[in-house]
């Protein structure tokens, strides 16, 4: 099952979009507009986790406050797939990026 729902709704739900995707220097997120009614205030974004192919830890940014879109400067970063763990107090989403130089 891909979690779709009788009314095509994607349980699976994105909270948020990743621009550009791929990325050169700056990575870009921001609530998904189709989103903003399900996530609500629990799309206060806490943290931010940058793990590389191998599973490494690159970069952890911690957010306090009602902030809901971040944006992070990855031009330090060596080029290659990367996942983006967006946490929201108990959510938790994993997002993949690529990097080009």
């Amino acid at each position: 099952s891909n979690g779709i729902g009788k009314s095509g709704e994607c349980f699976n739900r994105r909270i948020y979009t990743i621009s550009p995707n791929p990325a050169f220097s700056v990575i870009n997120i921001a609530p998904d507009k189709k989103q903003e009614r399900v996530a609500g205030n629990a799309s206060s974004i806490t943290e931010i986790e940058i793990i590389d192919a191998f599973g490494n830890l690159k970069r952890k940014i911690k957010y306090s406050g009602k902030t809901n879109s971040a944006s992070i400067d990855v031009s330090n970063l060596p080029k290659g797939m990367y996942l983006l763990r967006i946490s929201s107090g108990s959510i938790r989403e994993e997002y993949p990026v690529l990097i080009s130089k």
